[in-house]
């Protein structure tokens, strides 16, 4: 495509969401690879693959890497685990894909860890930990010789130290000879995202007086899978059982908070925006949300989606403990979310919760400080830096533009990763039969992953706080946040709300970058095409204009 024969339509503007990562080989758009961006003083630039002068940093993008296959520093976990130095900075380690058959260790029963990792996987469905001790095995355990396994020794993966960090992982524990830990979990301030943990019989196990969160995970078992001690917030969870039993079973909790009721909440085990779903075979009505363990103990499912697996009675007696514990719902909804859930048939020693109840002890800030005055904030460790906008191949060698808040890039070939940089280029010296499709992904401080490049993420840290840490107002709506959508007047492009605007070339170069800013006077611009990055704070959208 020659600009001089280029019809002028005037301005168009495109935009989503989520916008298609978007693939430059040398010649698209009449661009030629070898033909340099100049970069920003600051380095946002990119340069093309064919300009071969720079230099590929020394500094490891993260700590450690592990892989089955020999291409990292180490071929297990707990090489790597064990390598990473006690009560210093975050140690990032990197897992590669592969089935890693090993029973993961960061501290044990006995011996609290003060190692602070972050533990991210290439892929949570490719990336698997799986052991299968039970209770009962008799089994070898680091410093105690053989031992009869039990609720905390029996887990394959056991992390005692806080501030633990773990991305794209699947923990699996297949054993079905008794009850079976596949997670288990002692130290405080820990966070899981887009993780599996996967077993049958008490398969999740937490330490009481310790705060976790997980966003976007899935929790699988049959029988009291999410048991134990522990402040626990679900958000935007998969809780599937897996045959007929109990979801919940928590322990008693001295962390509480007086309810309008004059009942008790019990800060235990919470569940928002969840959907507590079966897999094919579990009967309907034979799966109960919880039972409790013990007397002062409680679950709660704020705006969850019940399948129709779920007894209409809801919650289970167990000992005579339900009297003093604490089982309720607020606003359940069935498996598609269009209609509330039938709730005459509940025990009624159940509640379901008032929205001042939810509003005045049940927002997530409120949550974590009622159990300890150490800070936590888990909702920023959950945003990785932006995706680069635009990647560059030629042949091997690939380019992209640069992210703020970037400690490094992945590289992925074909879907697998192939290596890592510290700058926005990498030359692969890998032989492929045919071309490969090539994807980056940005590294955070955490060593967390952005989506892919091109993409934006579907949700903001803004957001998120509004969803679990904003007061609900009104009977039955949330405060409405109205979509985010750039518009053109005049030759003028106008925002609902002040926001940041970066211009892009089309090779990634950075042009303008406004802040709190109403609109852009698209006159600025030469007649070409440009991409545009637009966020309110909330809502970020990538979108193309042509001139």
């Amino acid at each position: 495509m020659n600009g001089k024969n280029v019809p002028r339509p005037g301005n168009r503007l495109m935009f989503g969401k989520v916008v298609t990562g978007i693939l430059f080989i040398a010649g698209t758009l009449g661009l030629s690879a070898r033909t340099p961006a100049a970069p920003s003083e600051e380095g946002k630039g990119m340069r093309a693959p064919g300009d071969r002068n720079f230099t590929v940093p020394e500094e490891k993008v993260f700590d450690f890497v592990v892989a089955k296959d020999s291409t990292g520093d180490f071929t297990t976990i707990n090489e790597a685990v064990e390598a990473a130095p006690e009560e210093a900075e975050r140690t990032t380690i990197f897992v590669k894909k592969g089935t890693y058959a090993e029973k993961v260790f960061i501290g044990d029963r006995w011996v609290t860890s003060n190692k602070v990792i972050s533990l991210i996987g290439e892929n949570v469905d490719s990336v698997i930990i799986t052991w299968e001790d039970y209770h009962g095995k008799e089994i070898t355990y680091p410093g105690k010789g053989t031992i009869t396994a039990d609720g905390m020794t029996a887990a394959t993966m056991t992390v005692t130290s806080p501030d633990f960090y773990m991305e794209n992982i699947t923990v699996k524990n297949p054993s079905t000879a008794a009850q079976a830990e596949a997670l288990y979990q002692s130290g405080d301030r820990q966070v899981l995202k887009n993780c599996k943990i996967l077993g049958n019989q008490d398969t999740h196990r937490t330490k009481k007086g310790r705060r976790y969160f997980y966003f976007r995970s899935t929790i699988e078992g049959g029988v009291d899978f999410i048991y134990a001690g522990g402040t626990c917030y679900f958000y935007q969870c998969n809780i599937v059982s897996n045959r007929s039993g109990y979801i919940t079973a928590p322990e008693d909790v001295v962390y509480q908070a007086a309810l309008s009721s004059g009942k008790t909440l019990r800060y235990g085990f919470f569940f928002k925006d969840c959907d507590v779903m079966a897999k094919e075979g579990v009967s309907d009505g034979s799966v109960y949300l919880g039972r409790p363990w013990q007397p002062e103990c409680g679950s709660v499912f704020l705006n969850c989606r019940l399948g129709s697996h779920i007894n209409q009675g809801g919650w289970q007696p167990l000992s005579g403990n339900e009297s003093s514990a604490c089982f309720g719902e607020y606003k359940s909804m069935n498996a598609g979310g269009s209609i509330p859930v039938d709730i005459s048939n509940r025990v009624p020693w159940s509640q379901q919760f008032t929205t001042g109840d939810v509003n005045d002890h049940m927002l997530l800030s409120e949550i974590y400080s009622s159990v300890s005055t150490t800070p936590f904030d888990p909702v920023p460790m959950l945003v990785a830096p932006a995706a680069p906008a635009f990647l560059e191949v030629d042949s091997n060698d690939q380019v992209w533009t640069a992210v703020d808040g970037a400690t490094g890039y992945v590289v992925y070939a074909n879907g697998s990763v192939t290596g890592f940089s510290k700058i926005n280029a990498y030359t692969d010296t890998l032989s492929y039969g045919s071309q490969p499709v090539y994807t980056v992904r940005t590294v955070g401080a955490l060593g967390n992953l952005s989506v892919e490049n091109g993409e934006t993420e579907d949700f903001t840290e803004a957001g998120i706080n509004e969803a679990i840490n904003s007061v609900i107002v009104g009977i039955n709506e949330k405060i409405e946040h109205k979509p985010f959508a750039p518009r053109i007047e005049n030759g003028i492009l106008l925002f609902d709300r002040p926001s940041s605007c970066r211009v892009y070339s089309v090779l990634g170069q950075e042009i303008y970058f406004e802040q709190n800013s109403s609109g852009f006077n698209l006159e600025k611009l030469k007649p070409g095409i440009y991409i545009f990055r637009v966020s309110d704070g909330m809502d970020q959208v990538t979108f193309k204009i042509v001139k």
